[in-house]
């Protein structure tokens, strides 16, 4: 009796957590959460990223200076048969001594912001996230840095689906801005958060990321879309599979 209160409790626990960070609740519930399987997965993509000898101004508006950053396409992967396509999203990177510079330019015409708040729940508004990962040191810890249109950033690390540490501290330098079919983000992401959030002592040759986007689409169904670079692995919309990660190489 006492082992299927504990179960009960246990199961309530996760449900709270996979609702709170705005995943499906229903799959769960019906118990078919699970992996996709390996051979109907995609490869694990890989992007050059080059390096800035002048650095990067951000200031949220995108202009010119992405010109010759890598660029990384984000996917539909759980659309299903009839629903809408997502509107379109380019994410471009590049990096210099100090910083990893990440910038998010997407299309939308239905855009929900109401998020002002450090680490509140940015997954409610229209919003972009990166994680990153060490390239082969504990695969499955990760950091990640959610942002939404407003400029609100959730940022904390995440060891498995039932633990997320809001306590760390990107110190992420960012910059919104709408456009008239859209928004843009621009982050500029410090090696000394990162690497020390790794475990990492200093720069290597690659690491480990992923790059998502939730699209909130409340007149329409589904009310919200999510589209990623690399697919989770998950049978349900979420990025929170680091052994998915694709890999950024720094040239």
């Amino acid at each position: 009796m006492r082992k299927n209160r504990l179960q009960r409790a246990e199961a309530k626990a996760i449900v709270t957590i996979v609702a709170a960070l705005g995943l499906w609740c229903t799959p769960l519930l019906a118990g078919s959460i699970r992996p996709v399987a390996t051979e109907a997965l995609p490869p694990l993509p890989e992007v050059h990223v080059p390096r800035t000898a002048a650095g990067m101004q951000v200031d949220g508006k995108w202009g010119g200076k992405w010109e010759n950053a890598a660029s990384v396409s984000l996917h539909a992967y759980w659309q299903r048969e009839g629903e809408p396509a997502p509107e379109p999203s380019e994410v471009r990177l590049c990096y210099d001594d100090r910083f990893l510079y990440v910038g998010f330019r997407c299309i939308d015409r239905e855009i929900v912001a109401s998020r002002s708040l450090p680490d509140d729940q940015t997954y409610r508004d229209d919003c972009v996230e990166v994680f990153m990962a060490a390239d082969r040191e504990r695969r499955s810890d990760a950091l990640g840095v959610e942002i939404s249109v407003t400029g609100a950033v959730a940022d904390f690390y995440y060891r498995h689906s039932e633990w997320f540490h809001y306590g760390w501290n990107s110190e992420a330098q960012v910059k919104t801005s709408r456009t008239m079919d859209g928004f843009v983000v621009e982050m500029a992401l410090p090696w000394k958060s990162i690497l020390p959030g790794l475990g990492l002592p200093e720069r290597g040759e690659a690491l480990r990321a992923n790059f998502g986007r939730w699209d909130q689409t409340p007149t329409k169904q589904p009310s919200r879309l999510f589209t990623l670079w690399s697919h989770s692995g998950l049978s349900f919309p979420s990025p929170h599979q680091p052994e998915r990660y694709g890999r950024l190489i720094f040239d």
